[in-house]
Parts: structure tokens; C-alpha cells; sequence
């Protein structure tokens, strides 16, 4: 069965934000002020051009996105975010070219509930990304979407019911996350809840943490394809002044679809800021009887709204065949939330 989820998000954005409480029209003073308390929006644009020896590349990048939650109460919250990519597809917008699909442009449409039965218990129910390894730390590279194993790491637009207990569990972990979704990504129908994945996450030091996520894709809904397991083991640690951080993830796989004779993987990397608005980035990765993977950038905050960074590549295949990447991105981000920008930049500096 067919769930419009997005058309409903959008239907109770605009009801919420142009009825007041007791049912009569909200004057357009408080509809802008309420506009500006409740709701946020949130861009990013990653614009890339990349060179290796198939020639040159400009594109709109992965994860290039515009957001817009609304909070109905203080404790349940809207989310709707649109794929950018999708829309920009060979450097131009065609929203009748038969391969625009209007589901697959939909990135997450979801509702979160905080606070569930006044405890520290969140529930997310719709498309989303699916909590899973710490895919975060292999996107302080630059064109980070040429990095292999973040396929693996990377769980999204997937619909499920994710609960997030936070601030302790049982006292053994900080931080409890399940989730039980569909495996087949991108539409915007309701399959059938053939996966499942927990992650669970510990503060080992002050400047330590660990995490073990586990996850389970049925593909039950995609014919031919095998059921397949993956677990990584991540740990961050960064300095005592914040100004370096390090990540290694160790990998599982069974039955993986993109990489059917892997077993095992790694990867590990650190970030090094260089100056209050710049940051040097070093990554190694591999899989076995697969490929090893080497990788270095620099990226820098232009403003609190404009990143550049630039990256190369170098990857060792099993078949014996090897690839130079080279590329520079620009990131754009605009949001209404101050905390969502960068807080220096090189103008920024006296």
C-alpha cells in the first residue's frame, strides 16, 4: 500500500503554521514569528568537478539537500528534505525527463517523537537514514562520495521506526539506537519491514567513544537479491583541544551485493585543524579481495557559508587495475539556524 507521507508532512506543515489554537486566522505578524521559533530550513549544495583518467567531471554532488522541519509541539518534530542531485541530473532540471522520479527525490519525510512517556526516548517513523556505523567521519573529506566504504556504512531513504534511547541504558551504554525498515530505498511505498539494525554507543574517555552496529537487510522486496548481514565497529577520539580527531571502523560483511567476495574491512583516518577556519584530511581504507584505498584533502571555511575543499584519490584493485581521483568541491549552506553554520571562516580572522 501506497503511503504519500511527504503530501501528508506538507499538508500538516501549512495547517500548523496558518491556524492557531483556538481555530481562528493567525494574524501575519504571528504566522512570521511562529514561522521563525518553530521552523527551519536547511541547504546544502556540493558543487563538484572531479578529474581521473576517464577525463573531467562537474556535477551536483551526493548529500546536497534542502530541509524543512517544524516543530507541532516542543516534543514532536516534521522533517522533509528534498535530494538535490536528483533534481540537478547532467547539469540541468528536467522534471518531465521520464528518469526524474518524484519518490526517489524525496530523501527523508519523517516525524520524530522526543521525550516518549517523559523519558529520554526518541521515535522516528517515516523515511529516513537508518542510525549505522559512523558514516559522518568519512565525510570530513573532500568529494567524500568516492570514498567505497561509505556505501556500506550508509543506510538511507529507507522507510522504518527507529527508537533512540539516549543519556544511559542499563548503565552499560550512553546510547541505544534500533530500527526496524524496509530494505529497498528511494520510493516512497510502504514494503515490507524486512530489516532490522541496533547500534550502541559508549564514551570510553573524555575524548574517546565507541560504537558496535549490527544490521540486517532482508531484501525481501528486491528479487535476486540474497539477504545480507553487515557490522562495523567504530571508535573517534580526538585531542584534548578538539583541534585533532582520529576514526577507525573495522567491517563485516555477508552476502554484500556491491562487493560479493568481501569479508572484512577497514578503515582509518584523522582530520588535523591546521588553523581556526582549515583542516587537513587523511584516510586509508580497504576490503578484502576487493581494493585498498588512499586519500588526502584540505578543506576551508571561504565564510560560514561557502567550503571549499580539494581532494585526490588513489585506489588499488584486487584485478590488479589502480585509479588516480582528483576533484575540488565547493559546499554552500544556508539555514536559519546560527548553529547549523560554520562558526569561523577566513574572513572571520583579524
Amino acid at each position: 500500500m501506497k503511503k504519500r507521507l511527504a503530501l501528508g508532512l506538507i499538508s500538516l506543515l501549512a495547517l500548523h503554521t496558518l491556524q492557531a489554537d483556538d481555530n481562528t486566522p493567525t494574524p501575519l505578524d504571528e504566522i512570521a514569528n511562529d514561522f521563525t521559533l518553530q521552523t527551519t530550513i536547511d541547504a546544502e549544495v556540493n558543487i563538484q568537478g572531479t578529474h581521473n583518467a576517464a577525463g573531467n567531471n562537474a556535477r551536483i554532488g551526493r548529500d546536497s539537500f534542502i530541509a524543512l522541519g517544524h516543530m507541532l509541539t516542543d516534543k514532536i518534530r516534521l522533517n522533509l528534505a528534498l535530494k538535490l542531485e536528483h533534481l540537478f541530473r547532467d547539469n540541468k532540471i528536467e522534471l518531465k525527463d521520464s528518469n526524474f522520479k518524484w519518490q526517489e527525490f524525496v530523501k527523508e519525510a519523517f516525524i520524530e517523537i522526543r521525550d516518549v512517556m517523559g523519558t529520554p526516548t526518541a521515535i522516528i517513523i517515516g523515511k529516513q537514514p537508518i542510525p549505522f556505523g559512523e558514516k559522518e567521519t568519512l565525510k570530513n573529506m573532500p568529494i567524500f562520495d568516492h570514498q567505497q566504504l561509505l556505501a556500506i556504512e550508509d543506510i538511507n531513504e529507507v522507510f522504518g521506526i527507529t527508537v533512540d534511547m539516549t543519556e544511559g541504558f542499563m548503565g552499560i551504554f550512553n546510547r541505544v539506537e534500533l530500527s526496524a525498515f524496509e530494505s529497498k530505498a528511494g520510493d516512497m511505498e510502504v514494503g515490507r519491514l524486512d530489516s532490522f539494525s541496533i547500534r550502541v554507543s559508549k564514551k570510553i574517555t573524555e575524548n574517546a567513544q565507541i560504537s558496535i552496529s549490527h544490521a540486517h537487510l532482508g531484501h525481501k522486496n528486491e528479487p535476486g537479491i540474497k539477504g545480507e548481514d553487515r557490522t562495523v565497529i567504530g571508535i573517534i577520539t580526538r585531542s584534548d583541544d578538539g583541534k585533532l580527531t582520529g576514526h577507525l571502523h573495522g567491517i563485516h560483511l555477508v552476502n554484500n551485493a556491491q562487493f560479493p567476495d568481501a569479508k572484512y574491512g577497514i578503515t582509518f583516518g584523522a582530520q588535523w585543524e591546521v588553523l581556526p577556519f582549515a583542516r587537513v584530511v587523511a584516510e586509508y581504507s580497504w576490503l578484502s579481495d576487493s581494493f585498498s584505498e588512499y586519500g588526502v584533502g584540505i578543506s576551508a571555511d571561504l565564510t560560514k557559508n561557502l567550503v571549499l575543499g580539494v581532494g585526490t584519490r588513489y585506489r588499488s584493485n584486487e584485478n590488479g587495475s589502480s585509479e588516480w581521483l582528483t576533484g575540488m568541491e565547493l559546499k554552500v549552506i544556508l539555514s536559519n539556524d546560527k548553529y547549523y553554520l560554520r562558526p569561523n571562516s577566513i574572513f572571520d580572522q583579524e
